[in-house]
Formats: structure tokens, C-alpha cells, sequence
């Protein structure tokens, strides 16, 4: 069988929220308040626009270097609110009235430190030379993964391994191959481009709270975490490649077929999303 190119376009059915390890910097960021959107830029091109009073004043900041003086720079970017250009992003009301409380805090290095943990920004990942959001190819390779183990595996949960390689040997077992010998992985043949979206995606911040599945006389305990994320309804584009399998010496015992990952997707995630 040849090569098999095919062109995909995704369209987000929920917000959507890829982790970078990136996060909102305070000099990256001013918050629009009657807007109700952070507006996100490039700080060198903000600083730029700044009259020698106002940079002499960034400077002196910057160079307390202490966990106040982030506050300090905060109240700073605010002042300086009507120069900031860039991407707007929508956020909610609580949000509004998280950042005005943060900005409200006092001198307290433990207070102020702790709660500016808690105003964190989590960045989605996003294309570094235009700022705009994208899927990377690894995320979308890794959902493709994922429900083709579950497809083949028939849902089960079953067989259970205990030891902290459980995760790698349940794909060896599903999958049949050896993670010692990465050629003989299936999903080798499996290309997937990043998906860049067909407009600039539109994107919002929220809160994420941890909720069990399963109904339970306990909640989860984890904290909130403040997230970017890809409004629903964004259409992205990209391709997916299945290489023809190099034939039995390969090592690959059961390879993929684009049948089998249509089926797998469409099995696994139509139950998630409900």
C-alpha cells in the first residue's frame, strides 16, 4: 500500500488548552479592563513607546529584583495600559476582579508571593514568531495514540500492570511492540503536521477547577489553575501522513490503517465529549 497523505481540518467543540510551560510574564501582559480582555505583546516593542521618566521608572523595578517588586511592575504595566497593542484575549469577570485584588496587596513578601502563585497564567501553546495559537502535531499524534490503544484494547482496563513502567508495557502488549526497539512501534509510520489555524484563533482565559468523573462523596482537592485557551468553534488545518509499512522485517507486527484510526477517534472521543 502507498503512502497515504490526508489533509484534515479540526474544529474545537470546548475550550481548549494546550500546556507549553509557558506563562504570562508580567511584562508581557497589560489587563483591558473595561474591555474585559488581557491584551498580550512584545514587551521590546512595548518598552520602545515608554518617554525616559516612565523607562527610568521600569528600570528602578526592575532592578529591586524581589517577589514585591513583581507586584510593583504589575501596577507599573497598568499605568502604562493605553501604549499596549497586541493580541486581545477575552476573560471573565472573576478574573477582572482577581487581577484589581492582586494589585490591591500589601507589602507582605509571604502574602504577596503565595498569591501571586495563585494569579499565574498558563500560556496555550502557540506559534512563537506570530504569538497566535496552534496544535502541535505531537499533541494530535499523542490523541491519535491514545484512542487507538483503547480501540484495541476494546475499552477494557484490563490487563493492569503495577509497577511505574505500567504505562509502557500496556502499549507494548496492545500495540506489540518493544520500547528497547522503537522501530518496531507502529505509530513510527505516523506523521502528523502541526495544525495552524485557518483564522487567528480567538481565545479566552478561565478557570479550571478539577471535577471527578465519577460521582464521589469527595471532590478533588487540586487547586484552580488560570488557563489560556482556544475559544470553540476555531477551525485549524493540517495533514496526517500513514507511511506504507516497510514489510515484515521491520519489526512491525500490526500496523496502522487510516480505517482503523478513523474508527478509533470517532469511538473514544464521542464518548468523552459527552
Amino acid at each position: 500500500m502507498p503512502d497515504q497523505l490526508v489533509h484534515f481540518r479540526l474544529t474545537t467543540v470546548s475550550p481548549v488548552h494546550i500546556g507549553c510551560d509557558e506563562i504570562y510574564e508580567p511584562t508581557s501582559f497589560v489587563v483591558d479592563e473595561q474591555a474585559r480582555e488581557l491584551v498580550s505583546f512584545d514587551t521590546a516593542a512595548f518598552l520602545e513607546q515608554l518617554d525616559s521618566d516612565a523607562l527610568s521608572q521600569f528600570s528602578t523595578i526592575c532592578g529591586k529584583g524581589t517577589i514585591v517588586s513583581l507586584l510593583e511592575l504589575l501596577k507599573f504595566m497598568r499605568s502604562q495600559a493605553d501604549l499596549a497593542e497586541g493580541h486581545r484575549i477575552k476573560v471573565p469577570t472573576a478574573f477582572i476582579e482577581h487581577y484589581t485584588s492582586t494589585l490591591d496587596l500589601g507589602k507582605n513578601e509571604h502574602t504577596v508571593k503565595q498569591e501571586l502563585n495563585n494569579f499565574q497564567i498558563r500560556r496555550t501553546a502557540f506559534d512563537p514568531l506570530t504569538g497566535g495559537a496552534y496544535i502541535p502535531g505531537s499533541a494530535i499524534k499523542g490523541a491519535i495514540r491514545t484512542a487507538v490503544l483503547n480501540l484495541r484494547n476494546n475499552g477494557r482496563r484490563e490487563p493492569q500492570f503495577s509497577n511505574r513502567n505500567a504505562d509502557i508495557q500496556l502499549q507494548e502488549h496492545v500495540l506489540g511492540f518493544d520500547f528497547h526497539h522503537l522501530e518496531s512501534d507502529p505509530f513510527r509510520l505516523l506523521k502528523v503536521s502541526d495544525f495552524f489555524p485557518i483564522k487567528d484563533a480567538a481565545r479566552a482565559i478561565m478557570y479550571a477547577v478539577d471535577r471527578k468523573k465519577r460521582r464521589s462523596e469527595r471532590e478533588a482537592q487540586a487547586p484552580y489553575q488560570i488557563l489560556e485557551t482556544v475559544e470553540p468553534g476555531t477551525i485549524f488545518a493540517g495533514t496526517v501522513v500513514l507511511l506504507s509499512s516497510p514489510g515484515p522485517t521491520s519489526g512491525i507486527r500490526s500496523p496502522l490503517t487510516t480505517d482503523e484510526i478513523v474508527k478509533a477517534l470517532r469511538s473514544f472521543y464521542d464518548v468523552e465529549k459527552q
